[in-house]
Order: C-alpha cells, then sequence, then structure tokens
C-alpha cells in the first residue's frame, strides 16, 4: 500500500527518501487558479525540489499534470422527497447546506471540455484556464532546470487501456465503486441514480442521458436534443466523476508520487483510490501522497471555487507560509 505524507512535516520525510527522479502526479480541474491550486501545483513541488537540493540531491521529478477536462463543469445533486422520489437540485442551489447524498451526482450541463469560454477568447472554458495553469506551473523549471513538466488534458487518455476499463466497469456496475465510498459516506443505490462517468452527445454536447457499455460499443440516448449515439469506446468523448479518474491516470504513467489537496485527504479519498485501484487492476498502489495543508480564509471557511469565496495570495508570500505552518491548516489574515 501507498503512505501518506501529512502538511511541512510530511514533505520533509518524502524529501530524505525522494532519489530525484521520481514520477509526480498532480491533477486539477480547468477552471481557476486560486492560492490552494497554487499551493498543491506549484508552492509544494517547489519547496519538495528545494528540499531535495538542499541535501545533495539533483531534483530531476517528471512531472505529469492532468488538466481534468472530462470532469462536470456543474454538478446536480441528489435528493428525495417523501412524496415524489428522488429528484436533482443544482449545485448552485444549495451552497449554503449539506446536501444527502454527496457522491451521487451527475453533470449540471456538460464537462469543461465543452463548457463554452465566458472570455470569448478560447474555443472552451477548459483551454480559456489551461493556459493560465500553464504558465503558472512552468516557473519551476526556473529554478530547476532539469525536471521536466508533462500537461495532460483527460480528455486525451480515455482510449487508453487502463481508462478504458475503468469506464467499462463502472459505468456497468457503478455500485463496485458505490461500495467502497459507502464504507466512509452514505451512497444512494437506487437504480439510475449513481453515476461516476457517462458518454456526452456527440451532436449537442450534453452529458444529459443515459449511457450503455457493452463490449468496446457505447450506446447514449439524449435527453437534450433526442438523438441516439451508438459508436466505438475510443471515439466516445465522456464525463468523469474525479473519483474515478485518479486511479488510471497512476496506472497509465506509472506514478511514484502524488500530491493532492487536504479536503480530499479529510473526505478519505486516498483508501476510496487505494481500494478502487486494487478493484480495477488487481494489485495495491504503492504510490506515495503528499497532502498540503488546508487553507481557511479570515471567515474561517475552508476556501472553494464551488463556494465562490477562492482567494489568490502573493507566491512569495505563500512559501513562506508554508515553511512556518507546522500545522494542517494556513488560516489567511
Amino acid at each position: 500500500m501507498g503512505k501518506t505524507y501529512l502538511c511541512w512535516k510530511g514533505l520533509q520525510q518524502v524529501a530524505k527518501e525522494a532519489k530525484g527522479d521520481e514520477r509526480i502526479s498532480i491533477g486539477i480541474r480547468p477552471y481557476g487558479f486560486h492560492a490552494g491550486n497554487e499551493l498543491t501545483l506549484f508552492v509544494y513541488p517547489w519547496h519538495l525540489c528545494n528540499l531535495v537540493q538542499k541535501l545533495g540531491k539533483e531534483p530531476k521529478f517528471t512531472f505529469f499534470i492532468s488538466l481534468n477536462d472530462t470532469e462536470p463543469e456543474g454538478l446536480k445533486y441528489l435528493y428525495e422527497d417523501s412524496t415524489t422520489g428522488y429528484y436533482y437540485k443544482k449545485e448552485d442551489l444549495i451552497l449554503t447546506e449539506e446536501v444527502p447524498f454527496e457522491y451521487n451526482i451527475f453533470p449540471k450541463n456538460t464537462s469543461f471540455q465543452y463548457t463554452t469560454d465566458p472570455e470569448g477568447c478560447c474555443k472552451s472554458m477548459a483551454e480559456h484556464w489551461s493556459k493560465l495553469i500553464k504558465q503558472k506551473v512552468l516557473r519551476l523549471k526556473k529554478d530547476f532546470p532539469l525536471i521536466n513538466i508533462t500537461f495532460i488534458d483527460s480528455s486525451s487518455t480515455t482510449n487508453t487501456p487502463a481508462y478504458k476499463k475503468a469506464l467499462k466497469l463502472i459505468i456497468s456496475r457503478p455500485e463496485i465503486l458505490g461500495n467502497i465510498v459507502n464504507e466512509y459516506s452514505k451512497v444512494c443505490f437506487e437504480k439510475d441514480w449513481l453515476s461516476w462517468a457517462g458518454a456526452i452527445c456527440p451532436n449537442c454536447h450534453s452529458a444529459q442521458g443515459k449511457t450503455t457499455i457493452s463490449k468496446e460499443t457505447v450506446t447514449f440516448e439524449c435527453e437534450y436534443c433526442g438523438q441516439s449515439y451508438s459508436g466505438d469506446i475510443e471515439k466516445t468523448s465522456f464525463w468523469m466523476h474525479h473519483m474515478l479518474l485518479l486511479a488510471p491516470r497512476l496506472k497509465l504513467f506509472n506514478i511514484d508520487l502524488f500530491f493532492r489537496g487536504y479536503d480530499h485527504y479529510s473526505c478519505n479519498h486516498i483508501p476510496i483510490n487505494e481500494k478502487l485501484y486494487k478493484e480495477l487492476y488487481s494489485e495495491h498502489p504503492k504510490v506515495k501522497t503528499i497532502v498540503p495543508p488546508l487553507i481557511i480564509r479570515p471567515d474561517g471557511r475552508k476556501m472553494s471555487k464551488s463556494r465562490s469565496n477562492e482567494k489568490t495570495i502573493n507566491t512569495q508570500k505563500l512559501k513562506s507560509l508554508v515553511e512556518n505552518c507546522k500545522g494542517e491548516k494556513i488560516v489567511l489574515k
């Protein structure tokens, strides 16, 4: 099994154990770049390289930065009414309340890959934000020129064996991942209300509809435009819940180290992903996970894009805050 390294002490320990040429994965939704993103994608990797260098080892890491354009650009959460049964409520209507089923979700419309760029300068929201994310992360090479950085759109990996295996199994049998998640959080297993991935209509790019997979053939009935689609899995566009994205990525790129946000750690996503990996590939992952601290706003709330309370911080200030943070939270002032 992999090992989890928490916050600054954990990062120092990883630096001691690292050879300097490990394969490192970090993922991000291509939608904004706030202080939490900078902490995970730039500041903590920078400190890892710096600590390794101070220990007399040359940082030659290979970073695989996953731009998760297959994630839904917005979500609908499942609710239950004693009279009418189950129904979805859009996330922008529930920002101040706890949802009854955190993992019974569906895309509000489509994925980031097919969401229109609100600025109008790029063909999609994913392309727009990917440019900024790449610019931010590539600063690592200024101080550590021997590292390698590769950016991967998650939509470009769904036709690989690792991802096809995950898509086939979990679309056909969503209860497999549902049972793993249910050990940690309440999941509704009622028919058709548990989805971790699905096709996107090639006609209107909507994710609204039912997806089935038989061998290499995907069938999708679009509820938005009414079109029916049947095609090869390698020629189909998909949306994917972030819970399903990681395990195939670790397998595909043979990852040694993984940086993930503190909120994922606190929600037990690490053991969930380890169990899913074992279910998919019949082996235990040996990835070491590095968890930076959680960033808390002055009002005491966790910073989050979905809560529309994100904040940027000067990079040098964030580097300093990290070194002086001995706990698991960085509280902004």
